[in-house]
Order: C-alpha cells, then structure tokens, then sequence
C-alpha cells in the first residue's frame, strides 16, 4: 500500500513538473492582426480635443449631480446653470463636431486600452455628449430650434466620427453613445419644434448614413489584439501583479506554472480572426459567431479531464474573459443601428399623420411618399422593424432574437423583451430626456 500511495505521489509531481516545464507554442503569424496607425497623431481634431482635455483638466464628470433627474422633470435653470459653467467644454466638444469630414484618430497610447492605458479622458466625452444634448433641448425650448437642431445633428456626426477613429473596441462604444445622445436630441426638437418637410428628410438621410458599419469596427478588433498581447507581456515579465494560481515554478520566473503566452496568444487570434479577415459578414451572423465561438472555446475548459491535464489553464482563463465582451459589444451596435431605425420611421410617421390626418395601420403605407423602403429589423433582417399601430409602438425582436409583441422596456434591457420605442407624439407619453 505504501508503494502504491507512494508511486501515485511520485507520478503527481512528474506530471505537475511535466506540465510546468512543458514547451509553449511559436507565435503563430499575426500580420493581418496588428493594427496599421495612419500617423495622424495629435494632429488631426479628435487629438486636438484629447489634448484640449488634458491641458484644462475639466474634470467636467459625466455625472454631474444637478443632472440627475428623474423621467419627466426638467429644471431649467439647473440646466443653463450647469451649461455655463462648462461652456469651454461644450464648445470645443462643437469644434470637434463641426471637423467630422476630416480624418480623426485616437493617439496610439491611448487609442489601445489596456491595464497600463486607462481611459479616464472617456468620460470627459461622455459628459461633453451630455452637456451638448442638454444645450440642444435648451435651444429648443428657447425657440431657437435651428440652433437646437444643428446641436443634434453635431451629435449624430460625432459618434460616427469616434466610430471611424482609429482606436481600441471601448473607444468605438463611446462613438455609439455619443450617437444615442444625438438621437435623444432629435427626439426632442422634433417634438418641441415641428420640423419641416425638408428638416425631417435632412435628418432621416443623417440617420440612414449614421448607422454603424461592421468595416469601421475591423481596426479597433486588431487593437483588442494588441491589447491583449501588451497584456500578457505584462504578466510574463511581472509588470503587473499575478493571479496566486500563475505562480513561477521552481523559483524560476518563467514559465510561468499553467500559462503559456504564445498559446494563449494564439487561441485569441483564433477566436478574433475571423471578425478581421472575413468580408461582407452583416451584425447578426457576427454575433451569432462571436457566440459561438465564445461557447466553443469555454466548453473545452469545462471538461474536468481537460481541466486537469491543462498545461495553459490560466492562459485560457484568459482568453474567456477577453472574449466574452464581443457579442455584447455586437449587440450594443444593433441596438444603436435599430434606434436609429426607429428614429427615421417616427419622422415618416409624422409626416404621414400631419399629411393624411391619422397614423397608418401598417407601414407599407408610408411607400413610397414618406419612405423609399421599410427598414429592416437588425435582430433579423428577415423581417421588417414592427409597428403596432394600436399602441403606437415600434419594435424590434431585440436581444433575445424572440417576437415578444412588442413587450417593451425603454429604461432597461432585459430578456423576455423587445426593443423598441413609443412614437414620439403618442399623446400622454412620458418625455425621458
């Protein structure tokens, strides 16, 4: 019996000894991964207000407390308070808005977000988006709905523009909430100030060219590989503090017990390089992919067997937690293309509704006086966006890909729901601003 216990101890440590020592990969080749930076550095506009942030320190907050309001209040003369005292915000926030028909790019230090990159400056952003929605329904309830418009329409360019610039996948998100903003900008001048037969086509063509194309997201995915990559030299070379799990075997620094870089690498290129080098792959096969990869990759970690003998099992761990944003990341831009959907169906439903006198029962009547064609829904573009006439809603299938009838949440996102918004002059309806 002793033998036995024994020569079982024994095998244990060849096989931890074996797995700690045991050869890692040759990187595999990541040409088409590393991103290509067009060297416009600090000169080109998105640079400029980068460095406009950095020298005036606005520290503007994106949650500045005199804005936390409740749906349906609105203090006005919070709101122009709180405006003036970030007017040199606001204003170079508009500069950056009025320069979007110029190249812009992230500065490459910045521009690829990682543990030794934070991006505080982000929120900077997010709160000049916020103060230039809030100016924009200010102009509107003021009676200056030109001004209030051009606000929203700077909005709308602006997060394309982010989306366009070069830079890592949180910097492209920030381009679809700006976007939001700029939405939630027209809503409101739409409502507080009829637009005319022009100004209602003007923005239904902005809206129609803002929504997001999968060919402005291929730089930013070569950057979460980049990314990835800075990260894991971080964690071989000890630049960054290791899981207790990652410890060096045998006092050596290297390599380090269950983590292997190159082959976690390379399981990350495998899993990302399809969204790079693949073309012509729409929103929804995109995700659908980006899930089932992701499954596929976290199914193989889940065999007990697997598990054990692993000799990258903290590599893999790893390659899971930056793998599982990018289906989210998928679906926040489908959200983003179907609001914009919405957005432009609510104007040509006015336009009818003010033309015939009544809202029609399905949108088929809006061709082909109000609409060259009905949107698509983003979830499945096999089916058109819905319209329940009865309630006056627009929806789509949503997260869940699932008719839900046109079950609604407009405050969160939730399974068992769809996406969609109410039509902006249903009588009764509560203002979120």
């Amino acid at each position: 019996m002793t033998v036995i216990v024994g020569g079982l101890i024994l095998v244990c440590i060849l096989a931890v000894f074996v797995m700690a020592n045991w050869p890692d990969e040759e990187l595999g080749d990541e040409s088409e991964m590393l991103p290509e930076w067009r060297g416009l550095g600090e000169d080109n506009p998105l640079g400029r207000f980068q460095v406009f942030l950095e020298e005036n320190a606005t520290d503007a907050g994106s949650d500045d407390r005199r804005l936390i309001l409740r749906p349906g209040e609105w203090d006005a003369k919070i709101a122009d308070e709180v405006i003036g005292d970030h007017a040199e915000l606001v204003g170079a926030f508009r500069k950056l808005a009025a320069a979007s028909d110029q190249p812009w790019e992230w500065k490459e230090g910045s521009g690829v977000a990682n543990l030794a990159n934070p991006t505080p400056y982000l929120d900077e952003f997010f709160a000049a988006g916020k103060l230039a929605l809030i100016a924009s329904i200010r102009q509107a309830e003021t009676g200056h709905s030109k001004e209030g418009s051009k606000i929203a329409m700077e909005l709308i360019e602006t997060g394309r523009g982010l989306r366009n610039a070069h830079g890592s996948t949180v910097h492209w998100l920030t381009g679809t909430t700006i976007s939001a903003l700029g939405l939630r900008a027209v809503e409101n001048n739409a409502i507080l100030n009829e637009f005319s037969e022009t100004e209602s086509t003007e923005f239904s063509k902005l809206l129609a060219a803002s929504e997001a194309d999968f060919e402005e997201s291929r730089f930013c995915l070569t950057t979460e590989y980049l990314s990835f990559k800075r990260l894991l030299d971080a964690i071989a070379s000890g630049e960054i503090d290791r899981p207790k799990a990652m410890i060096s075997f045998g006092g050596r620094k290297g390599p380090l017990f269950l983590f292997q870089k190159n082959k976690t690498l390379n399981c990350f290129k495998t899993y990302l390089e399809p969204f790079v080098t693949e073309k012509n792959l729409d929103w929804v096969t995109l995700k659908a992919l980006a899930r089932a990869k992701y499954d596929e990759i976290h199914s193989k970690n889940e065999r007990a067997l697997t598990k054990l003998m692993d000799t990258n099992a903290i590599g893999n761990y790893y390659v899971r937690l930056a793998s599982r944003p990018l289906d989210l990341n998928f679906s926040s831009v489908l959200e983003l293309n179907a609001r914009l959907r919405f957005a432009r169906l609510c104007l040509a439903l006015r336009r009818h509704q003010l033309a015939k006198g009544e809202l029609p029962n399905s949108l088929d009547e809006l061709i082909p006086e109000f609409m060259d064609e009905i949107p698509t829904d983003p979830f499945d573009d096999a089916r058109s966006v819905r319209w329940d006439s009865d309630r006056q809603i627009l929806y789509s299938v949503g997260w869940d890909v699932v008719d839900n009838g046109g079950a609604i949440d407009r405050r969160k996102r939730s399974e068992g729901a769809d996406l969609g918004v109410e039509y902006w002059w249903k009588p009764g309806l509560e203002r979120i601003r």
